[in-house]
């Protein structure tokens, strides 16, 4: 039977709206880490940068569980478009900082607005895509859009930070979140609202549905979260501290930092874009436990002083990030999968709160100890272990709960 044209749009437009968000989300988040090489008005300590971080990271798990639960009530994609009203907004206030209090509170405000995103976002797409196969590519576009986001901000962070100063970055990528909130609302929204009004809701509802799964065992459940808060914190230990790392202990320039770390980025663009591919060729199981397997070394070496030359660690940062990117569409394919179509959104509000909790957890840990031993590197030996641990957990996964993926790939 043909599908009416608006069945196949749908999910289209929903992908496109999705990831125009995630480019706007993920760059914004870009800027914090992106400036503390230049933001020296403050005298920031480690433990100060992670205290920060974790504030950040708690209003973010407490608030993602609350918006993964309206995602089920309410519009996804409006919800998104009210997130980035709220980064537009904090945007123009970091760009007006008078102190560090301000800079905190105005901090833990735009973590609000980037709360909003991933679960409302996730619930989206794997509501339009419930196939798995489709379902883990179109969480990939999504993301390496969103990583790339990311790589044109920490690449322009740099140099808008040293031509001017630290917040003027802020002003540009306000700019870019409202341009991106007057695409939505006029072209993106009115095209969705016109092809959701010409679906056949019934129809719609239950060809989607007739695809999905029930709810998985506890055990696969466990141990798809126990990954998410793992995977969280491998991600901090490289987001939080590597701009640091390069400038204090490579000695490059805040920009060069800035500019190197990029690399991480963009390569790991062309690894959200691939997850798809790679999970399709190994299976979702095995695609998990063969990447952790190469972050664990390839993490490990940025500990040695003997690969702390601007040539071997930009080699690490591009093998680490375009590996470390392409876990998140594999475990966020797989987190759809333990809960029902309707509960969607608490169950990714839930995933995206422990993932942080990891974030949170490290970015303290990490913090202290750079401190103590007065050497930010001990965060990679961490991040090793963080790794191997997460790869043999993987092993356990079960495997009848993913050759499903398998048996449906082409």
């Amino acid at each position: 039977m043909k599908l009416q044209k608006s069945t196949w749009e749908y999910p289209q437009i929903v992908l496109v709206t999705s990831s125009l968000f995630h480019g706007l989300n993920d760059a914004t988040l870009a800027v914090l880490p992106g400036i503390l090489p230049f933001l020296k008005d403050f005298n920031l300590s480690f433990f100060d940068v992670g205290l920060l971080y974790a504030a950040m990271l708690v209003v973010m798990i407490i608030l993602q569980l609350v918006f993964g639960a309206l995602a089920d009530k309410y519009d996804e994609l409006d919800l998104l478009g009210a997130g980035a009203f709220i980064i537009f907004l904090t945007c123009m206030l970091l760009f007006n900082t008078k102190s560090y209090v301000d800079f905190f509170i105005f901090n833990l405000i735009y973590a609000v607005g980037t709360s909003i995103y991933h679960p409302a976002s996730y619930a989206a797409l794997s509501r339009v895509a419930p196939e798995e196969t489709y379902r883990t590519k179109s969480m990939g576009i999504s993301g390496s859009v969103g990583d790339f986001g990311n790589f044109i901000a920490f690449v322009s962070t740099g140099v808008i930070a040293g031509v001017m100063s630290w917040r003027f970055p802020f002003l540009v990528w306000g700019a870019f979140a409202l341009l991106v909130i007057c695409i939505y609302l006029i072209i993106l929204r009115p095209k969705r609202r016109r092809l959701l009004s010409a679906l056949n809701h019934s129809n719609f509802d239950s060809n989607y549905g007739a695809l999905e799964k029930n709810v998985l065992n506890k055990r696969f459940v466990i141990l798809i979260f126990t990954i998410c808060i793992l995977m969280g914190a491998l991600y901090r230990t490289f987001v939080n501290f590597t701009t640091l790392f390069l400038t204090n202990v490579v000695h490059v320039t805040p920009t060069d930092a800035d500019l190197i770390f990029s690399l991480f980025v963009l390569s790991g663009v062309i690894g959200a874009f691939l997850s798809g591919y790679i999970a399709k060729y190994f299976g979702l199981r095995k695609a998990i436990i063969v990447e952790f397997l190469i972050l664990t070394p390839a993490t490990l070496f940025l500990y040695f002083d003997f690969a702390q030359t601007v040539l071997i660690v930009t080699l690490l940062l591009i093998i680490n990030g375009f590996v470390l990117y392409t876990t998140y569409p594999t475990i966020y394919s797989l987190v759809a999968d333990t809960a029902s179509f309707g509960g969607r959104g608490r169950s990714y509000g839930f995933a995206i709160s422990i993932t942080f909790i990891g974030a949170a957890i490290i970015s303290i840990i990490d913090g202290m100890l750079a401190d103590l031993l007065l050497n930010p590197s001990i965060i990679y030996l961490l991040g090793a272990v963080i790794a191997l641990c997460t790869a043999i957990i993987a092993i356990f996964i079960p495997k009848n709960n993913t050759s499903k993926l398998v048996d449906r790939v082409g």
